[in-house]
């Protein structure tokens, strides 16, 4: 039970005592932090592992070490274990459940997995059983690290991790993480996004049964995905398993917007032949932006589109400074030029997306959370996919997925709708225009390019400007009847054509026909 008179000055001289015993001042290693993080106990282990998903702001060889953490802690004991049950359904475990099994199916840091049957109808079942006390002594053990972080950043000023703003984030992911009702949505909508899916499912929850601390799921059988000597003895083919695994990840994230941000082996079963997902406490939500730009990356990383690359890694970041636009183009040259010369069966997409995060981050390009969890599920998942089957490409597959997905008449409308907002949000980026030229001046100034033209004003160069004027005047009309079809396309106004008002559709075909007339030089 949680003393609340809990002696925080004997818990920080413990800290201390741990931080001295590896000799921080002799600076921090990625493994020393790992084990650092492992004597602390169980608070501190959980902060690990979820500091290993925060791609964009630590270091990979960080990121590698921390993936090491260790999972089982010791169990809590019987006496706690009947508190929390009683307390939460006011009953004794006989009086709702049969079979219970006192013995932990495992035993992690904040929960506890038991099995059991239900009293009503016999279904096998599993509880994953929060700790007791475990948001108090959470949230003590944050308090003192924020002290000890305090003590590390005066020691190590040079230090490339930002503790404070990690534990902020880290807290925040935590809290969630143990309310187990949140979890209890996630396989809900887990669940509903497979229900067509013969080859891959989730546990189902019984809500009724389930609580902030207590969740009650469907027992799996089977085996663990990374069990070889079952998967052989079950004739299963690994190839088949990786394809189907990855095809299922991909969808997830391309088409669901929600996906399994832990994907390790311990997450992964296979059950009569299908994938069950399971432990969704921790998962990924892109917003339709964020989906059709990462669909939109893997497909330029597989036509090596370096253009497109750049743009699309700009987009997904915020910039926390002004942008050394020619250091950083220098910097994903040198990128895509690395990957440029690998055979594409050799390509990683979890390394290319981890060394696009690490290029942003060198410059304060910050990415958003969601994206971090995607770039660290990649990395993890690609681990799996590589024990199953070492040819597997998830690139091409991820390629391949999204070429089949699309729908050519749905393309067409999505790509006018995009580009009323690109030509909207186009004017705002002439204001771009000085710091351009002034990264073009630097570039001279370094020797990176040369000038060797000069601009005579002319009767030729006067009617060229003639001509671009005339073409800019049109191109804002075609621009003005894209975002005025698109307004009207929100409002819900009959007839409808195409599953769009006839309004639009007179719209969009108008600056259609413009747009061709344009390109086709009618305007010069």
């Amino acid at each position: 039970m949680f003393n609340k008179n809990y002696n925080e000055r004997a818990r920080l001289r413990e800290i201390l005592s741990i931080l001295k015993k590896h000799n921080i001042l002799a600076g921090l290693t990625p493994e020393k932090v790992r084990l650092i993080l492992e004597e602390l106990g169980p608070t501190y282990i959980k902060m690990g592992q979820i500091m290993s998903m925060q791609t964009d702001t630590i270091p990979q060889e960080y990121l590698q070490e921390l993936g090491k953490l260790r999972t089982d802690v010791p169990p809590m004991s019987d006496e706690d274990l009947h508190f929390i049950i009683e307390e939460t359904y006011g009953k004794n475990i006989n009086e709702l459940f049969d079979d219970f099994n006192y013995k932990s199916l495992g035993s992690a840091s904040i929960a506890q997995v038991h099995s059991a049957r239900l009293k009503s109808d016999g279904t096998k079942v599993v509880l994953k059983v929060q700790r007791r006390d475990i948001y108090k002594r959470m949230e003590q053990d944050i308090k003192l690290m924020r002290r000890a972080a305090k003590m590390i950043q005066k020691v190590k000023r040079d230090s490339i991790i930002d503790f404070n703003n990690i534990i902020n984030e880290l807290w925040k992911t935590a809290q969630e993480e143990m309310n187990f009702l949140k979890e209890a949505e996630n396989a809900d909508t887990f669940y509903n996004n497979h229900k067509d899916i013969t080859y891959a499912t989730c546990p189902k929850v019984y809500k009724d049964l389930s609580s902030e601390r207590i969740l009650v799921m469907e027992h799996i059988d089977g085996f663990f995905v990374d069990d070889e000597k079952a998967m052989e003895e079950g004739g299963y083919n690994k190839e088949e398993i990786a394809e189907k695994l990855a095809l299922d990840f991909i969808k997830q994230v391309i088409d669901d917007g929600f996906f399994h941000a832990d994907p390790h082996p311990g997450n992964i079963k296979i059950r009569q032949g299908q994938i069950v997902w399971i432990d969704l406490g921790m998962v990924g939500r892109l917003n339709p932006r964020d989906k059709s730009l990462i669909a939109e990356l893997i497909f330029a990383i597989a036509r090596h589109d370096s253009g497109k690359i750049k743009d699309i890694a700009l987009t997904l970041g915020i910039p926390l400074k002004n942008i050394d636009h020619v250091k950083l183009y220098s910097d994903i040259d040198l990128f895509l030029n690395k990957y440029g010369t690998m055979e594409f069966g050799e390509l990683s997409l979890a390394s290319i997306v981890a060394e696009l995060l690490d290029i942003l981050n060198t410059h304060q390009i910050k990415v958003p959370a969601n994206i971090s969890m995607l770039a660290r599920g990649l990395m993890t998942l690609e681990g799996v996919l590589a024990f199953l089957n070492p040819s597997i490409n998830i690139i091409d597959i991820t390629a391949k997925h999204i070429k089949r997905s699309k729908n050519p008449a749905d393309e067409f409308i999505k790509k006018l709708q995009r580009m009323a907002v690109e030509f909207e949000g186009s004017f705002e980026k002439i204001a771009l225009i000085p710091g351009f030229t002034i990264d073009i001046l630097r570039m001279v100034a370094k020797g990176q390019a040369k000038i060797n033209s000069e601009l005579q004003i002319s009767d030729t160069a006067q009617s060229f400007i003639d001509r671009m004027l005339n073409r800019i005047i049109i191109g804002m009309i075609i621009v003005a009847v894209i975002i005025g079809s698109s307004l009207i396309a929100l409002v819900d106004i009959q007839p409808v054509v195409f599953d769009l008002p006839l309004f639009t559709t007179i719209g969009y075909i108008i600056a259609v026909l413009l747009s061709f007339s344009l390109f086709r030089g009618k305007y010069k």
